[in-house]
């Protein structure tokens, strides 16, 4: 799911370095999975938007074991997991016309 964070610098009564730790200590510790990012400017003071998702794989991770359990007993039960394979096919005989 994304998700958006905005810092602005009217946070930071303008101070862009300040703006810069905080926006740095938040991508530290929540190494976010950034999908698009956006600057602009709002009477003065910069604005940094980020779309993104929570947390790099965790999103991805969850989902993908989610339901695995359920689908290989619906699914996957009656399968043969180790099939043995015949000769390779191969292309029929086929005489050219030169």
């Amino acid at each position: 799911m994304f998700r958006v964070k905005m810092f602005s610098s009217a946070a930071h009564g303008g101070d862009i370095a300040s703006l810069e730790r905080e926006i740095n200590g938040w991508l530290e510790a929540s190494e976010p999975a950034i999908r698009q990012m956006t600057q602009s400017s709002d009477a003065g003071h910069v604005v940094v938007i980020f779309l993104y998702e929570k947390r790099r794989g965790e999103d991805q991770a969850h989902l993908a074991t989610a339901d695995v359990p359920d689908a290989f007993e619906r699914d996957l039960d009656d399968t043969n997991l180790d099939p043995v394979e015949d000769e390779p096919p191969t292309l029929p005989e086929a005489e050219l016309p030169y």
